[in-house]
This record gives C-alpha cells, sequence and structure tokens, in this order.
C-alpha cells in the first residue's frame, strides 16, 4: 500500500492518481466501445467523431463526479467547523478535486450523465446506451477502490486473522493513532484490519465482466441489475467498515439506508407488476 506516490519533487495521493487512472480507463473504453467511431470513414471524420466522443464523456465524467460530491455533502459526516464555513454556492459549484467522493453517488447518477448524452433521442437511446455502459461504471469503482486500498481510506474492522497492517500516513493509520489504538509522534502502522476496499474492488470488477457479457449479448436491464446487486453488496460490507467519515442514522449507516431505498424501490416496482399481471390474468380466465 501506497498511501502517497512521489511525482517529481511532490507527493501525490494514490487515491487522486486512481481516479485519473479510472477517467482514462473509463474513457478509453468508452470510445473504443462506441460503434460511431468505428463506422466513421477517413482520418478526418475519425477524428471528428474522436473529438466529439471525448467531448460527450467529459461531460459525462464531469456529472458523476459531482453526484459524488453532492452524495457526500448530503450523506457524510462532515466536520461542524468545515460544516459551518461552507454555503449553498460552495457545494453547488463544488472542486471535485478537493473533495471526498461518495461511491453511491456516481452509481446513482450514472443515469443522469446518460441522459445528457442521448437527450438527441431519448426514447430510443436513453435505456439502450445506459445498459451498454453499465460496465464501464462498475469498471471507474473498481478501479477508485483500488485507490481507496493504497491509500487506506474506506477500511474495515480489526481482524488479526483475515486483517492488513497499513503503513504510517495512510488514512487508517491517522485514524487509529486519533482513536488512541497506537501511540507515538508520528502515526505508526495501522493495526490489521479487514481491506474491505480490496474486497469492494474485486467485486466491482466481477460485476464489470458480466455486466459487460451482457451488454455483448444484448440483454436488458443491466443497470438495474447491478444497482442491486451493489446495494445488496453494500449493505452487507458495511457491517464490517470502521472508517469515520460515514453518517448513522439508528443503527445503519447512510449507504446502508440507500441500500433499503433501493431495496423499496425494486420491491414496489415488482408488487406492481405482478399486481398488473394478475389481474391481466384473472381478466382473461374471465374472457
Amino acid at each position: 500500500m501506497y498511501p502517497y506516490i512521489h511525482v517529481g519533487p511532490i507527493f501525490v495521493s494514490s487515491n487522486k492518481i486512481a481516479m485519473l487512472l479510472a477517467a482514462v480507463v473509463c474513457w478509453i473504453v468508452f470510445i473504443l466501445t462506441e460503434e460511431r467511431f468505428w463506422q466513421a470513414k477517413g482520418f478526418r471524420a475519425r477524428t471528428w467523431t474522436f473529438t466529439k466522443l471525448t467531448l460527450q464523456c467529459i461531460i459525462c465524467m464531469l456529472i458523476i463526479i459531482q453526484g459524488t460530491c453532492y452524495f457526500h455533502y448530503i450523506f457524510d459526516a462532515i466536520p461542524e467547523a468545515e460544516l459551518r464555513r461552507l454555503t449553498f454556492r460552495d457545494i453547488l459549484l463544488t472542486n471535485p478535486f478537493k473533495t471526498v467522493k461518495a461511491i453511491y453517488g456516481a452509481i446513482l447518477f450514472a443515469p443522469v450523465a446518460v441522459f445528457f448524452y442521448t437527450i438527441h433521442d431519448l426514447k430510443n437511446e436513453f435505456y439502450k446506451t445506459l445498459n451498454q455502459k453499465t460496465f464501464i461504471f462498475a469498471l471507474g469503482v473498481g478501479i477508485i477502490r483500488l485507490g481507496c486500498f493504497l491509500k487506506g481510506c474506506c477500511f474495515g474492522i480489526r481482524s488479526d486473522i483475515f486483517g492488513i497492517s497499513f503503513p504510517s500516513f495512510s488514512s487508517v493509520s491517522f485514524a487509529h493513532r486519533q482513536r488512541g489504538l497506537t501511540h507515538g509522534f508520528c502515526p505508526p502502522p495501522s493495526l490489521p484490519v479487514i481491506p474491505t476496499q480490496l474486497i469492494s474492488a474485486i467485486v466491482a470488477f466481477i460485476v464489470a465482466f458480466f455486466a459487460w457479457r451482457a451488454a455483448k449479448q444484448e440483454k436488458e436491464h443491466i443497470f438495474f441489475s447491478v444497482l442491486f446487486c451493489y446495494a445488496v453488496f453494500r449493505f452487507l460490507i458495511e457491517f464490517i467498515r470502521n472508517d469515520m467519515g460515514r453518517a448513522f442514522w439508528w443503527i445503519f449507516s447512510t449507504p446502508q439506508w440507500t441500500s433499503i431505498f433501493i431495496f423499496s424501490g425494486f420491491t414496489v416496482y415488482f408488487g406492481v407488476k405482478w399486481v398488473l399481471r394478475h389481474k391481466e390474468n384473472m381478466k382473461h380466465s374471465a374472457n
């Protein structure tokens, strides 16, 4: 684990490098999976298509990144001193490079990004594009979670059996020193904790693979299937997370409440669908 990476004369947070890598990888995959790029004939046409797709991809990324920032301000536990300094303008026009990100914001703002990307033909393109691009969102989440692992944030509970000790100056080492679990003038290496970030990254990459395969097979409801799977996984893994940034209402963290909200939405949707199908069958039986 490398909380900070030496780049020239400065040290850069590995989490920010992972975000940059995720953006570059998602941009490349975004371009290569677009039929318009391969259908363009000639150097000039392909260059124009590449430039246009790149601009559209950047807009989508900015929307998703802003979503992660908004979710942080709304749902995370922000220190009181920082909260007093914040204004509505600070939140609305937040600097994405200096703000903590909430992964749920990226996932739930993905349809918003696709909405703007397909606004020219929402009826025919929105849902199709959302399903085709879902694996890119999952791929980006996996890379970002690897950055969390390198930095040591989003860590799990203590475990001498399944735990990993993070180095000095990692987020978990600072947290353990702040809680009085370790001592020293400089934060020493952390106590062993479950690497929930690495687990999340592996799950995200697995989901990305299956979403990609489903997109190749032109299946439907890929995004909502991934959303439901992530909600189940996030609800469960929150029980073994132990970082300090998450807010709690009652016995559940805010990501768990978000998962419960998603569960409720799926329950209502399939419940209404079952009732309508049952009424339709009853109607046909009566006839």
